[in-house]
């Protein structure tokens, strides 16, 4: 029924859904990291009205550069205030020598150098949000998208959500990383129905089927990875210092 009836969708689905790369744009998926199918661009299958409003939704701001901004000037970062990413540090680095001692307390030589593989583990990861130059260059290489200001203001949101000035913030990181984990779910079940339908059949426009919309799955397709990706840098609350009275009363 759904082969047969393929030619009646016109371009509602597949790599000719005009409806879903507009949506894309607009939330900030990179135009250069898209994959190129039968090596031309995207917008090629289109009406030439339909390339206009592509063409003005790659110009307008995107969602992911106005969650960015929005992170950035989240209170409590400021050098002279509460200076959240300054309290991190310390409290990352306190985390990180209890990981190490207790490693150094194993007896058993198999559990200490697991334990100690384990902490330099950790404390490489740390270092690629702590250092500003690591930050840099995973985005360089589009391992990472949000700034590294607009990264410590999620943080800062995450760690402290339960406070009611944060509260309302970490809800709409929540939202966000609802957008990019359906969006996977999406594009992983288009993959399956497509797989189920037409097995290894050419898609909409003679795109390779299955086999492309299985490499849209990647993190080259990701907008808000970053988010759904911080409980990578989560420690121990106990480690972590207390709003001060001061900052839950300005802001």
């Amino acid at each position: 029924t759904f082969f047969f009836g393929r030619n009646h969708f016109d371009s509602g689905f597949g790599l000719q859904s005009f409806q879903f790369r507009l949506i894309e744009n607009l939330l900030g998926v990179k135009n250069v990291n898209r994959i190129q199918c039968m090596g031309m661009n995207y917008k090629n299958v289109f009406t030439e009205k339909e390339k206009d409003k592509l063409e003005q939704s790659e110009k307008a701001p995107t969602l992911f550069q106005l969650v960015d901004h929005w992170l950035s000037c989240t209170p409590g970062l400021e050098t002279h205030g509460f200076n959240f990413w300054y309290k991190f540090d310390k409290a990352v680095n306190a985390y990180l020598n209890s990981v190490r001692d207790q490693a150094m307390k194993q007896v058993n030589p198999v559990a200490k150098e697991a334990s100690l593989k384990r902490y330099k583990k950790e404390t490489d990861t740390f270092e690629s949000i702590l250092r500003p130059d690591r930050h840099e260059e995973l985005m360089r290489t589009d391992n990472r998208r949000l700034s590294h200001r607009a990264m410590q203001g999620a943080l800062m949101i995450s760690y402290y959500r339960d406070k009611p000035q944060f509260s309302i913030r970490y809800q709409i990181l929540t939202l966000l990383m609802d957008i990019e984990t359906r969006l996977g779910h999406w594009r992983h079940n288009h993959s399956l129905i497509a797989h189920r339908m037409i097995g290894s059949k050419a898609g909409s426009s003679d795109s390779r089927g299955h086999r492309y919309l299985i490499s849209t799955m990647s993190q080259r397709y990701g907008v808000f990875s970053d988010l759904v990706n911080l409980a990578t840098f989560y420690i121990p609350s106990n480690f972590m210092p207390p709003l001060t009275c001061n900052f839950a009363i300005s802001n």
